[in-house]
């Protein structure tokens, strides 16, 4: 890297609050927390601060580096080598600038997604989201309120001898089983 590239990624640090004071750059991010609180500023949707701690420990700092490249790096598309984390957990001069002037044109070209992460139930328990959502109504409502769909038909075969009663019994967004017919889940034990 040459000056004019190390003097602008120190001005593009410097534009950033971060929650300690930078003294010696190689020193200060080796532990990976000031980067995940530069990528929390640009896209706070992106990342999670308690999971990085700070630390002196030379193994954790590489745990926290690759705990940023699973959970963010892989999530926005920017690969980074296991040789350069290593050298960033070190402190080898040179090594945070390289890396902080690609996280730069990275976070800068707007390539990253701003769409928050979805957090959902596990979907081996209910058909539910993405694959409610893709499936085509019109065959599945038929003879049926189009207020809301049907996720699953068990509800048509049950009986009385189930134990459950029409009061007990609610749709997904909570409305009681007169206005149509209810989702019904059955949880396994």
């Amino acid at each position: 890297m040459n000056d004019d590239q190390l003097q602008e990624v120190y001005m593009w640090v410097d534009e950033i609050p971060l929650s300690r004071p930078k003294k010696n750059i190689h020193r200060d991010f080796s532990d990976g927390v000031l980067v995940a609180e530069i990528i929390h500023h640009h896209y706070p949707h992106l990342i999670e601060l308690h999971n990085y701690p700070a630390t002196h420990s030379v193994k954790q700092k590489e745990y926290n580096w690759t705990t940023l490249k699973q959970k963010c790096f892989k999530r926005i598309s920017f690969p980074v080598k296991k040789e350069l984390m290593s050298n960033c957990a070190r402190a080898v001069p040179g090594a945070i600038e390289k890396f902080l002037y690609r996280l730069k044109g990275k976070l800068q070209s707007g390539t990253v997604s701003k769409q928050p992460r979805r957090m959902g139930p596990p979907t081996h328990i209910a058909r539910t989201g993405e694959n409610l959502r893709n499936q085509d109504f019109s065959q599945r409502s038929q003879g049926r309120s189009n207020r809301h769909p049907v996720v699953d038909d068990q509800y048509d075969n049950m009986s009385v001898s189930s134990g459950l009663r029409d009061s007990q019994v609610r749709c997904c967004s909570g409305c009681p089983t007169s206005y149509h017919r209810p989702t019904f889940v059955m949880f396994l034990s």
